[in-house]
């Protein structure tokens, strides 16, 4: 399926990754954390990169042994032909939802944050058509897109790092004070909010070089993420108190908003029309993975016919969900689901490989 689309560099690998976990979470990630684990908010983010380490393994083993195959044409080579297209739709859909959050999220932040008067339906379409055009690409465009706009965390990072002037160390102290089931318990929620490594699990085929290289590559990607998240969160910890923590859904915007440049008095504006690029990416990506999910279900050799009906099914769900509790229960469960079909079921279905001795043979593991 979709060999003859350009292949990416291990290197490619390295940033698509990055940037399909980072997006919509970053701006909210240390409020969410704080939530459960208080100032041991940072420990929560390192225990979780090291569980999102152990599936990285997991799904490359997977690739290794179908070194040629996406994840969705694996599913009926080790469950069966008509479960495993049913588990085909089910991820293709997940995958869909995905995208949906981000949508919701980044339409009801700018709506805050920019565009109040503008209609949601309009942010909306704006995200929908860039990530069409975008998506219907092949992989190599897409990854070289993800390259580019990687670069603009250095803007993000530079801007943070001003907060440690203003910084009080003192907030993260007593370490572990919330107790460990707290701390674990976070972890479970950092995981949640940097799902996007399991794009692996489709791309892993199209990456050039040998298996050993593509497990050093994701490796540096959730090392990257997973230190950046930690950065994040130990600034936005040291910046505000613990009384203001509780109270500030997106802290970093809160954060970088306090800084003024002269010539440019809302650096909080700035920041968002990068942020606004980085959602974009997360989005494209998520809009690829699911469209190859549907172009495997129905046989086609190509994916870009279905991005279109992917980015619209992803759109209605988001204008369909348009209030608070709402968003709140969809995003919960998008993630929780995410957790059990994206880490579990990968899971088992190595366990199945080894247990019937079910490999891709013939095909050099390059």
């Amino acid at each position: 399926m979709m060999k003859s689309e350009h292949t990416i560099t291990q290197g490619q690998l390295v940033f698509y990754i990055i940037q399909t976990q980072i997006g919509i979470a970053l701006l909210s990630l240390p409020y969410t954390l704080f939530k459960v684990s208080k100032q041991d908010a940072w420990i929560s983010i390192l225990i979780a990169g090291i569980f999102v380490q152990i599936f990285l393994v997991i799904f490359w083993l997977l690739n290794s042994r179908f070194p040629t195959l996406t994840f969705y044409e694996i599913l009926p080579k080790l469950i069966g032909e008509i479960l495993g297209k049913i588990m085909v739709s089910i991820y293709a859909f997940q995958f869909t939802l995905f995208a949906s959050a981000v949508l919701i999220l980044y339409s009801h932040l700018l709506k805050i944050w920019v565009l109040e008067n503008t209609p949601i339906f309009v942010v909306i379409l704006l995200l929908v058509f860039t990530g069409v055009y975008l998506g219907k690409q092949n992989l190599r465009i897409i990854a070289r897109f993800s390259v580019f706009v990687s670069f603009f965390l250095l803007v993000l990072f530079v801007l943070v790092a001003l907060s440690f002037k203003d910084a009080n160390f003192l907030y993260l102290l007593p370490m572990a004070k919330t107790g460990w089931l707290s701390v674990f318990n976070g972890s479970k929620e950092a995981t949640l909010a940097i799902l996007g490594f399991d794009a692996y699990l489709v791309i892993g085929p199209f990456v050039q070089g040998p298996a050993k290289g593509k497990l050093k590559a994701v490796t540096i990607a959730n090392l990257f993420v997973t230190l950046f998240y930690t950065y994040l969160v130990v600034a936005s910890l040291a910046y505000f108190s613990p009384r203001e923590m509780k109270i500030i859904p997106e802290p970093i915007l809160y954060l970088i908003k306090s800084f003024s440049f002269g010539v440019v008095e809302r650096t909080d504006l700035v920041f968002i029309s990068i942020w606004m690029v980085m959602v974009t990416t997360s989005f494209v990506n998520y809009l690829y993975i699911a469209s190859i999910g549907v172009a495997t279900l129905f046989g086609q050799p190509t994916h870009s016919r279905f991005v279109p009906y992917v980015a619209g099914v992803a759109a209605l769900i988001a204008l369909i969900i348009d209030n608070r509790e709402t968003i709140k229960f969809f995003t919960k469960f998008v993630t929780n689901a995410g957790m059990v079909l994206v880490l579990l079921l990968p899971l088992t279905l190595l366990l199945i490989s080894y247990l019937t001795r079910k490999k891709e043979t013939g095909v050099k593991n390059y």
